[in-house]
């Protein structure tokens, strides 16, 4: 975790050294998100027990998640 921390930082702060502090929550997020070697779970999941929900899952979430009971595009249209 550390090196991984360090790797991130290392990579902010070379753009931008003045803002690295901004961007740690970002770091953190994408650790949290990986897939870790030893258990095959993201830490995310085994600290809460669900998949991280990512921003691009969001609008995947609106066009693969229909229920039948609800219009359709055309119907509404």
């Amino acid at each position: 975790m550390i090196k991984t921390l360090k790797t991130g930082l290392f990579v902010v702060s070379f753009t931008d050294l003045d803002n690295w502090d901004f961007q740690l929550p970002h770091i953190l997020f994408s650790y949290r998100c990986g897939v870790h070697v030893n258990t095959k779970f993201f830490p995310f999941m085994v600290l809460t027990g669900r998949t991280p929900r990512l921003t691009c899952d969001n609008g995947l979430f609106a066009f693969t998640y229909v229920e039948k009971d609800e219009l359709t595009l055309d119907e509404i249209t």
